[in-house]
C-alpha cells in the first residue's frame, strides 16, 4: 500500500500501523510536535538528517524503515512535468480548479464549452460561473448555437426538398 499525505495528522492510526515503507520531506519545523504520535520520532529522526544535508535538501527524503532494512537518506528526481513555477504556485496556495484554468480559454474554446454543458444539462448560472464569464454572455451564446443550429436544419431540409425535385424531375425525364 502507498499512501502520499501533505499532513499525516488526520490520518487514519490503522493507515499508519499498515506501512511497510516511510518516505518523509523535510518535515515543517513543528510538524514533529504537533504530528501523530506515533510518527514522531520518525519526523524528529528525519529533521537530525536533513540538517547534515547541504544544499537543496528538497531534492531528498529520510527513509526511516522499509520492507529491505534500509534506513537513512536518498536522493529524489522531480517529476518530468514539474517546474519552479509550478512549484512556487502550490507554496502560494494558488487555486487550480478549472474556474481559474477556463480564463486562459479562447473566446470560440469558451463558447464551445459553455453550449457542450448546456447539452448536458448544466444551468447558465452553473456554466458562467464555471468559465468565469456572465450569465448573460452565456445566456447569448447559447441563443447564438441555438439559430445556427436551427439554420443548419433548415438547410438541409431545403436541400432535401431539393432532392425530392430532382428526383421526381428525374423519375419524368423516363416517362
Amino acid at each position: 500500500m502507498i499512501v502520499a499525505a501533505q499532513d499525516s495528522s488526520h490520518g487514519d492510526k490503522n493507515i499508519v500501523r499498515s506501512i511497510d515503507a516511510l518516505i518523509i520531506k523535510e518535515p515543517a519545523p513543528l510538524q514533529a510536535k504537533m504530528d501523530r504520535p506515533e510518527l514522531r520520532v520518525y519526523l524528529e529522526k528525519a529533521h537530525e538528517a536533513f540538517q547534515e544535508i547541504e544544499g537543496d535538501r528538497r531534492l531528498f527524503c529520510y527513509v526511516p524503515f522499509s520492507p529491505s532494512g534500509f534506513s537513512g537518506m536518498i536522493q529524489i528526481t522531480k517529476a518530468s512535468h514539474w517546474n519552479e513555477k509550478l512549484s512556487r504556485a502550490y507554496a502560494m496556495g494558488v487555486d487550480f480548479e478549472l474556474e481559474k484554468e477556463a480564463k486562459t480559454l479562447s473566446k470560440e474554446e469558451k463558447m464551445k464549452l459553455a453550449w457542450n454543458l448546456h447539452k448536458e444539462g448544466k444551468s447558465v448560472r452553473d456554466i458562467a460561473r464555471e468559465l468565469g464569464v456572465s450569465k448573460s454572455t452565456i445566456g447569448n451564446w447559447i441563443k447564438q448555437q441555438k439559430t445556427k443550429q436551427e439554420k443548419s436544419v433548415q438547410g438541409t431540409y431545403q436541400g432535401l426538398a431539393s432532392l425530392d425535385s430532382l428526383i421526381r424531375i428525374a423519375r419524368n425525364v423516363g416517362e
